[in-house]
């Protein structure tokens, strides 16, 4: 979370990470599905972040500050926006916040934030398939198949010569 402080390495026996604290200056809100606030140590909401210094969008992506800046629901006649991270968590009684999952189908593989319905939607675009569902599944490197050799890249031979555009000879980048 960006607005969120560390907490300490967990301790060997932990079956649960702290996210940590909300970042002062800023404030981290739980929320049920109806907008109502989350007060009671252990039961989970969506996180939502007011603070006086949110982003103003996402480059080159207009549309996507609609979906994550949105009206104070707690005080929606102010006119700010607070920013709808899409977390689940909880907090315990010690104003630690624990991730339990997300509201949307985003992961994060290695580092990357991957958003599952973006490959369904463009996995549905071609001719060839009218449906389509992609699961990510957490399955230990030493279990994990091969890729069938079709998949592998076969050893190519550069061409004989480039190819041209309408312009002359296309750039080799």
């Amino acid at each position: 979370m960006l607005l969120l402080r560390g907490a300490p390495p967990p301790p060997e026996n932990a079956e649960a990470l702290s996210i940590g604290q909300g970042y002062p200056g800023a404030e981290t809100l739980l929320l049920d599905e109806e907008g109502r606030p989350v007060d009671e140590p252990g039961a989970a909401g969506e996180m939502y972040i007011r603070c006086p210094s949110l982003f103003s969008g996402y480059w080159d992506d207009p549309q996507a500050p609609r979906r994550v800046l949105v009206p104070d629901p707690l005080e929606p006649r102010s006119g700010q926006l607070v920013y709808r991270s899409g977390d689940l968590a909880y907090r315990d009684p010690s104003g630690e916040f624990y991730c339990c999952g997300r509201d949307d189908s985003m992961v994060k593989i290695r580092g990357n934030r991957i958003e599952l319905g973006e490959i369904e939607c463009r996995l549905t675009e071609h001719p060839g398939v009218t449906a389509a569902l992609v699961l990510a599944l957490d399955v230990p490197t030493a279990k994990r198949p091969s890729p069938p050799s079709s998949w592998l890249p076969r050893p190519q031979r550069p061409p004989r010569s480039w190819p041209s555009c309408a312009a002359g000879p296309c750039p080799r980048t």
